[in-house]
C-alpha cells in the first residue's frame, strides 16, 4: 500500500489521532485531504514517576514530513496545557504554520512560543463563536462550551466529504457563573443539517448523571468558609479554572479577607483573565504574598499553585516551610478546590500529612463539595449525541476503556450509529458512506527535560537503571597488542551498597577476562562492550545485582 500516494491524491479524507487518544492528556489529532493538513490541538502531558529527568512530554510529529504534508494550521480549542503544552516545542518542525486561537488561549500559549520557537504574531489569526474560517480545503466554525476554563469551543469541520463535529472538551452547565452557555441550538442545527462524523470527550464517561455546575461549587465555598473564622484559609486550584478564582475573590470579598497568590502561574493566569475581561477583581482585594504574615491570620485568603502537590509548587514549600512569604500555622485551613489526577495519590498524601503535621485542617473533595469536573457525564454525553445525531463516531480524549465505555454508549442510545474505537497512530479513512481504520503511521512520544532538550527512550531507560539498580564503571589499561590487562580493574561507582567486596569483583572480572581470552570471543573493536558484559556478570555474580555498568578503557 503506497500511504503517501494514498494521503496526496484520494478524494477520501484521513484523520490521524497523534495524541489523546488511549491516554489523558497530549491532544493532537490531524486531519488530511489530498496532501493538505489540518491539526487540532498540540498538547502535552506530565511524565510518569520512573520517566527520571523528564519534564514534559509531547507528541512524535515525524508523521507531516514523513509524507510531505502541506501543515496549513495549528487550530486551538482551549488554553488547557494538555491541548497547548506542546506546540510551542515542535512548532518550527511543524513547518511554522498560522495558529487559529482564541484570545485567552493565546494569552496562556505565547510566550512560550516566543521562547521556544521562531513564532511571529503575523501567523496568528484569532477566531470567535459562530464566524466560519478557512484552513486549506476545510471550513471551520467555532461552537462555544462550556468547561473548567474561559473561552472553550468545540467545532464544526465542513470537509470535501461531509461535516465533522468536535466537542472538544466540554460539560453541560445550565448555570454557568459566567453566563455563557453551551450553544445546544448550534449542536443540534448541525445535528438537523446532518453530520457525518462526531468526535467527543470521553474523560468523565464513567461518571454517571450530570456534572455539579461551577454555581453549585461557589454555593458551596461561601457556607463553608463562612463558617471559619479563625486561621488563614489556604485555598489550591488548577490555577487556569477563572471560574473558580473568580468564586474565591467574591466569596473572600464576601467575608472581609484579603486575597493573596502564590505561585508564578496563579497570578499569570489571574492578570490575563483580568486584562481581558474574564475576571472582574474587587478593589483593594488582593495583596502582595509578602504581606500575608503581618496581617491577621483570619484576615487573609491565599489561592495557591500545588494541587497535585508538585514539588516546586507554592503549596509544597509551604508544608516544608520552605516558601519565601508564607507560613502554615496550627489553626489554618488548607482547602483543596481539585480533583486528584490518578498516579498522583501518595505524593498529595504526603502533602495532606505534612499539612496536619503543622496543624492545619485539610479539607478536599472528598468531604466538602469543593470541585467539580470541567468534563461531561453520561447523562451530558448521551444529551450531545442527541443533539447531533452523526452517521459516524470517533470517541476521543481518554484511556482506552473510557473510548471504549463511549462507544457503547452511544450505539445504546443510537443503535444505527457506526464507528470504531480508534488509539494513537491509527491512520483513519473516511468518505460519505464509510469509516474505517487504514493503516497505521508512525507515532509515539518525545520526552523533554527542563532545558527542553529531547530525550531518547534509550536515555530514559539508562537512568531508570541507575536508579534502580546504581552505577559502575570499570576503569582498565590494556595492552594492545595482545589485550593483556596492565592494570585495573580500578571502579567508580554510584548508588550500590556499602557492603560490596570490590577485592572479590576484582578477581572475579580478572578470570572472567582470561576465560574470554581463552575463548577468543572478542577483538579490539568490541573490547569496551565486551568489558562491561564481563562487568555485569561478575557483579551479579558477586552480588545478585544488574547495575549499569560502563567502562573506561586506556590502551598502550
Amino acid at each position: 500500500m503506497n500511504l503517501i500516494r494514498e494521503l496526496h491524491h484520494s478524494k477520501d479524507l484521513f484523520i490521524v489521532p497523534l495524541g489523546g487518544l488511549g491516554e489523558i492528556g497530549m491532544n493532537m489529532m490531524a486531519f488530511v485531504y489530498q496532501g493538505e493538513a489540518l491539526v487540532l490541538d498540540c498538547g502535552a502531558s506530565f511524565p510518569e514517576n520512573n520517566q527520571l529527568g523528564v519534564d514534559i512530554v509531547v507528541p512524535k510529529i515525524d508523521f507531516f514530513k514523513e509524507y510531505d504534508l502541506d501543515l496549513k494550521a495549528v487550530v486551538i480549542t482551549h488554553g488547557h496545557e494538555d491541548h497547548i503544552g506542546g506546540l510551542a516545542h515542535v512548532y518550527d518542525r511543524l513547518g511554522r504554520p498560522k495558529v487559529f486561537s482564541t484570545e485567552f488561549g493565546f494569552g496562556m500559549l505565547e510566550q512560550r512560543l516566543q521562547e521556544f520557537s521562531s513564532f511571529e504574531k503575523s501567523r496568528l489569526q484569532l477566531y470567535s463563536a459562530g464566524k466560519a474560517f478557512g484552513v486549506g480545503p476545510f471550513e471551520l466554525e467555532a461552537v462555544q462550551v462550556t468547561h473548567s476554563l474561559v473561552d472553550c469551543y468545540g467545532f464544526a469541520i465542513k470537509t470535501p466529504v461531509g461535516t465533522l463535529a468536535h466537542t472538544g472538551d466540554f460539560k453541560i452547565d445550565r448555570e454557568p457563573v459566567d453566563g455563557i452557555h453551551i450553544n445546544e441550538d448550534r449542536f443540534k442545527k448541525l445535528g438537523d443539517e446532518g453530520v457525518l462524523l462526531m468526535m467527543s470527550d470521553s474523560t468523565n464517561v464513567e461518571g454517571s448523571g450530570w456534572n455539579h455546575t461551577e454555581k453549585d461549587v461557589r454555593e458551596s465555598l461561601e457556607k463553608l468558609i463562612g463558617k471559619i473564622k479563625t486561621g488563614k484559609i489556604i485555598v489550591t486550584l488548577f490555577s487556569s479554572n477563572i471560574h473558580r478564582v473568580d468564586s474565591l475573590m467574591k466569596v473572600a470579598h464576601q467575608t472581609g479577607r484579603k486575597l493573596a497568590l502564590a505561585g508564578r502561574s496563579v497570578g499569570f493566569n489571574t492578570d490575563l483573565a483580568a486584562r481581558l475581561g474574564f475576571l472582574n477583581i474587587p478593589k483593594d482585594l488582593l495583596i502582595d504574598s509578602r504581606a500575608v504574615e503581618d496581617l491577621p491570620p483570619e484576615k487573609v485568603m491565599v489561592l495557591c499553585t500545588g494541587t497535585q502537590a508538585e514539588p516546586r509548587s507554592a503549596l509544597t514549600k509551604m508544608s516544608l516551610n520552605h516558601h519565601p512569604d508564607i507560613n502554615i500555622h496550627r489553626g489554618d485551613t488548607v482547602i483543596f478546590s481539585s480533583r486528584h489526577i490518578p498516579g498522583n495519590e501518595r505524593r498529595i498524601s504526603q502533602l495532606m500529612n505534612n499539612l496536619h503535621r503543622l496543624g492545619a485542617f485539610v479539607i478536599d473533595s472528598r468531604e466538602e463539595l469543593v470541585h467539580c469536573s470541567g468534563h461531561a457525564r453520561r447523562e451530558e454525553l448521551e444529551h450531545i449525541q442527541k443533539l447531533v445525531r452523526p452517521k459516524f463516531f470517533l470517541p476521543v480524549h481518554g484511556e482506552y476503556r473510557m473510548l471504549v465505555k463511549h462507544f457503547e454508549l452511544a450505539k445504546a442510545i443510537r443503535p444505527e450509529t457506526l464507528g470504531l474505537v480508534a488509539e494513537n497512530g491509527d491512520l483513519l479513512r473516511l468518505t460519505p458512506t464509510s469509516f474505517e481504520r487504514f493503516g497505521k503511521v508512525d507515532h509515539g512520544k518525545e520526552f523533554l527535560d527542563e532545558n527542553r532538550n529531547r530525550l531518547n527512550e534509550r536515555l530514559i531507560k539508562d537512568r531508570k537503571r541507575v536508579a534502580s539498580s546504581g552505577l559502575l564503571i570499570v576503569h582498565l589499561i590494556i595492552r594492545e597488542k595482545d589485550l593483556k590487562i596492565l592494570e585495573g580493574p580500578d571502579f567508580t561507582s554510584s548508588g550500590l551498597p556499602d557492603e560490596v567486596d570490590w577485592i572479590a569483583l576484582e578477581d572475579e572480572i580478572l578470570r572472567s577476562f582470561e576465560d574470554f581470552s581463552k575463548a577468543k570471543r572478542f577483538d579490539l573493536d568490541a573490547f569496551e562492550d565486551d568489558a562491561c558484559v564481563i562487568a555485569r556478570r561478575a557483579f551479579r555474580k558477586a552480588l545478585g545485582m544488574k547495575p549499569q555498568v560502563f567502562s573506561s578503557i586506556y590502551m598502550v
